[in-house]
């Protein structure tokens, strides 16, 4: 050993780089296997160690995408596809990583369905993984029934919190994500929600507490679905909609044991706490569209688009719609048990430069943001939920709004045996 040391120092310098250089760049060999058997993590030694094959995408790196396989390349909507993924390990990732997995039609547009998980569900986490370990893992990727048709790029990675571990190999998309592979959506997409608007005769006491008959009589909407269109959220979140001649009146029930928001000004960013928001897009172009929020304080938030989903945002536009919020429990008292809140807003149409007539149908979607947080104030979770789904964590998904139908005035009801009336002519 002495000698070959001795040799080396009276090499040339071009050789003696080239050699460091290819002792640097040899890949380690796959030493054990790694998988779940049984709810339990099952290592098995190799007798031999295994050179790996070609990576997919490797992560910093230290962690490679050795294979990923579908085990269908097309599924219908509200269907699940089984993924089997290979993991190699070149060097100790050192953190704890969760994999993170986005359907999106190209790298470009906000992705239409996701899963993210623990490694091996969480019983043997990145901290610990070895180099030279080569770890499989299955898991369940669930196409929303809301998506529709088409050509998905399966986009993923590996993240902690709002950080992403950068792509070093494979197709990358320079958001901290590297190309996994291609799934087609199939078959026939569920329709969008519909809700018909009862128009009522006189105006509406705008209190939040909605004891008026006729909020009584107007159907609900909801409750609430995920953002993802992954079931329901947390707790059942419902809408109301009525209309007059001069304004659209809109109603939020808010279940919540723990209500609460810092914000107390006009136009404050209510949106990263708790809140309730609509978008209207009335000639449903997906051009010119607004935005209208409130919070559980009582604070509003508006602002309005030009060009398309999020371009030409204008933060001075104010509209002049009246809301008003009824707390059952206690605000901003994280100590105790809160029931609900309720969010009772009427929107004039003349701030919408629109106004409706009976059997218009107007695009619009309905959202909730419920932040989850511990004892101490911080937010652990969010429960982000929608009346149609956007099935993206950008809730400007214009083709996803659903349709409000404006009906005409309700007739008394009719007396038994007598057919009653449509609402829309």
């Amino acid at each position: 050993m002495h000698g070959d040391w001795y040799a080396a120092a009276y090499l040339p310098l071009a050789r003696l780089s080239l050699l460091i250089g290819l002792i640097s760049c040899q890949e380690p060999s796959v030493l054990r296997e790694v998988r779940l058997e049984k709810g339990q993590v099952a290592f098995k030694p190799l007798a031999q160690p295994v050179e790996p094959r070609m990576f997919k995408a490797c992560y910093d790196g230290a962690v490679c995408l050795s294979e990923v396989s579908l085990s269908s390349t097309s599924i219908d909507p509200g269907r699940e596809v089984t993924l089997q993924i290979t993991w190699f390990v070149r060097r100790e990732p050192g953190k704890d990583w969760r994999v993170f997995l986005h359907g999106s039609r190209n790298r470009k547009t906000a992705h239409r369905f996701s899963e993210d998980h623990d490694p091996l569900a969480g019983r043997y986490p990145t901290r610990d993984w070895k180099a030279g370990d080569l770890i499989f893992e299955q898991r369940q990727l669930r196409v929303p029934p809301q998506t529709p048709p088409g050509s998905y790029e399966l986009w993923g990675g590996l993240y902690r919190g709002d950080e992403r571990l950068q792509p070093s190999q494979g197709t990358r998309d320079g958001q901290g994500r590297a190309l996994w592979g291609v799934l087609t959506v199939e078959g026939q997409v569920e329709p969008l929600p519909q809700a018909f608007v009862r128009r009522v005769n006189q105006p509406l006491v705008v209190d939040g507490k909605l004891d008026e008959p006729a909020w009584q009589e107007a159907a609900t909407l909801g409750p609430f679905d995920h953002y993802d269109g992954n079931g329901h959220g947390r707790y059942r979140t419902t809408a109301k909609v009525l209309w007059d001649d001069q304004a659209l009146y809109l109603a939020f029930h808010c279940p919540d044991p723990d209500i609460h928001s810092p914000y107390t000004e006009r136009d404050d960013p209510i949106y990263e706490s708790e809140a309730v928001e609509i978008f209207l897009d009335p000639d449903g172009d997906r051009d010119a569209y607004v935005e209208l929020q409130v919070a559980p304080t009582g604070v509003q938030f508006d602002a309005s688009f030009k060009g398309g989903a999020r371009q030409g945002m204008n933060t001075g536009w104010n509209h002049p719609y009246e809301a008003k919020v009824h707390v059952d429990g206690t605000l901003n008292r994280s100590a105790d048990q809160d029931v609900a809140w309720t969010a009772e807003w009427r929107i004039p149409f003349a701030g919408l430069e629109a106004s409706p007539k009976p059997g218009d149908r107007w695009k619009a979607n309905l959202f909730r943001l419920d932040r989850v947080r511990r004892q101490d104030g911080r937010i652990e979770h969010t429960d982000a939920t929608a009346w149609s789904a956007p099935l993206s964590g950008d809730f400007h998904q214009l083709d996803r709004f659903g349709e409000l139908v404006f009906q005409a005035a309700v007739s008394p009801k009719p007396s038994p045996g007598r057919p009653e009336p449509p609402g829309v002519p």
